[in-house]
């Protein structure tokens, strides 16, 4: 959730909530770091970005149609 949709501090209170675990919050905060990071160096828009993009319902879609061309 972290890497795929760019949203990291979703993906960290979103687990950190839903498990209860909160003594993991650490651990939790460095993967998601890790895994934004990793995938922000592969894909720079986010999935939801790039449907936009795609159907052309994005206010700015000059610089992403550039980039999915």
């Amino acid at each position: 959730m972290a890497g795929v949709m760019h949203a990291p501090l979703t993906a960290i209170f979103l687990i950190a909530e839903i498990t209860g675990g909160y003594s993991l919050l650490i651990p939790l905060i460095i993967t998601s770091t890790i895994a934004f990071i990793t995938v922000r160096a592969f894909e720079r828009h986010s999935i939801y970005h790039v449907e936009l993009a795609k159907e052309a319902n994005l206010l700015h879609t000059t610089r992403i149609r550039l980039y999915l061309q």
